[in-house]
């Protein structure tokens, strides 16, 4: 049951916000991007999915209204709104849309709750929708309607495109490296396959890394080593996981935009649509163990270059594995039965609070301002799946870095299946991966850092070569 499997944003609009415009705004969304029309045909084997012609969904009806002004409790309308506004979501009909304008008073800044089915959404194009619906809104006259950028690749050129790599040989060639990562390691017990439980049994467990500690994680700590975020994240959740289990790897689903580049001929930057890959990845810290962690040695060092090197020479950013597990039905027979990770990770990006910049005139088209902020009452992004869907992965961990008035701070969550991780172990985890990233950042105060051979492509070095010159 995903009828009500959604994403869904909470921004802060004005108090004199117009009905008749936003309805306006809405419809140029939805005409413009054509995934937010999608129709699931359920009747088909494994579903089809089909996109009816601009004009074919009416804006007004995905609108509703609510007043709250004098409301006890702002945040618990707005969540019983969203609960509300999911069960409206009919995928079979082509409701991939709900928005709801709440109203505070007549001088207060009110709230639009907007709600998109995941087939259609994914974090990414909230960064495009939101900007979109603010600029449409602001650029609606009685006699003008707005024009948006144009989007140069359809989701179904992409869809297509991506049934016909399946079969390509540069893409086939790397089921080795995909049975290799997957393929359990001789002398070690297979652990038996993960028993699922509903949405409604998960547990989660919330964790936030004060500024003074997110700051430097964000930028000298991976300058230093010239890598990204991602692999001083997972450099940390390594050493943890790998002292946590008693184990020299750890097996991890990665899960990331998907918008990584296959063809220079497919431009993704305005394309609303599900972009997601998930790709399992086997993850060696080098000889760092925990007491480099405890001890701030030079083979912290060691450890992210030999994760950025790991995941920096992934097949095509792993977009691969997905292709041959999903689509390639010859490729699909070698990676279906392997074991799956036990453990998927996600880093969902910066998230920094827009305010505007300008007062938008209403009688002059051609002002512009920053998209509308979201609100204080929730996180930048959630959403909600049926209690009764089923969850396959022991343990996701959700992070992402949200701005605050005193600096940045990441902000995880871990949900996890209580059949295979106690809320102790979990704390534990949180607790651990904390001391890692920590550890890291005061290594790379001391230590210089250096590059890897994927920092220099163009050269056959190897890390022995680099750093010894």
């Amino acid at each position: 049951p995903f009828t009500t499997y959604h994403q869904s944003v909470l921004l802060t609009v004005p108090a004199d916000l117009d009905q008749q415009r936003l309805i306006t705004a809405l419809q140029t969304v939805i005409d413009h991007h054509d995934i937010l029309r999608l129709t699931l045909n359920s009747a088909e084997d494994d579903g089809e999915l089909r996109i009816p012609p601009p004009g074919s969904i009416d804006a007004a009806s995905l609108l509703h209204h609510a007043d709250l002004a004098g409301h006890p409790d702002i945040p618990a309308a707005i969540t019983e709104h969203q609960t509300t506004a999911q069960t409206r979501l009919d995928p079979e009909h082509g409701i991939m849309l709900q928005a709801i304008h709440l109203t505070l008073g007549p001088t207060t800044p009110g709230r639009l709750l907007l709600l998109a089915h995941h087939l259609v959404i994914d974090a990414v194009s909230w960064r495009i929708l939101t900007p979109d619906l603010t600029h449409a809104y602001h650029h609606t006259t009685t006699t003008t309607k707005p024009t948006l950028e144009p989007v140069p690749t359809s989701f179904r050129t992409w869809a297509h495109y991506l049934t016909q790599q399946a079969h390509h040989p540069t893409h086939t060639t790397t089921l080795h490296h995909w049975t290799h990562t997957l393929q359990p390691h001789p002398n070690t017990t297979t652990p038996p396959a993960p028993t699922p439980v509903t949405t409604n049994q998960l547990r989660h467990h919330t964790t936030t890394l004060p500024p003074q500690h997110t700051q430097p994680l964000l930028t000298t700590t991976p300058a230093t080593y010239h890598a990204g975020i991602n692999d001083i994240l997972l450099t940390a959740l390594t050493l943890t996981l790998t002292h946590l289990n008693n184990t020299t790897d750890t097996l991890i689903n990665l899960e990331s935009h998907g918008r990584h580049e296959l063809t220079p001929h497919l431009d993704l930057t305005r394309t609303i649509g599900w972009f997601t890959t998930l790709h399992p990845t086997r993850l060696h810290p080098g000889p760092a163990t925990w007491h480099d962690i405890t001890h701030n040695t030079p083979h912290l060092g060691t450890a992210i270059k030999t994760i950025k090197e790991t995941l920096h020479t992934t097949p095509h950013h792993g977009t691969t594995y997905g292709l041959l597990r999903h689509l390639n039905p010859t490729t699909k027979t070698h990676l279906t039965h392997l074991p799956q990770p036990p453990t998927t990770f996600n880093y969902l990006g910066r998230y920094t609070p827009t305010t505007p910049t300008t007062t938008p005139d209403t009688t002059d088209p051609s002002t512009t301002t920053q998209p509308w902020p979201h609100a204080p009452e929730t996180t930048p992004l959630t959403g909600n799946t049926h209690p009764n869907q089923l969850h396959h992965t022991p343990l996701e961990i959700n992070a992402h870095t949200q701005d605050t008035p005193h600096g940045p701070q990441l902000t995880t969550t871990y949900t996890y299946n209580p059949h295979h991780h106690t809320p102790h172990h979990i704390t534990q985890l949180a607790h651990h991966w904390h001391t890692a990233l920590k550890a890291l950042t005061t290594h790379t105060q001391h230590h210089t850092g250096g590059r890897t051979p994927s920092d220099l492509p163009l050269l056959t070095l190897t890390q022995h070569d680099i750093t010894n010159l």
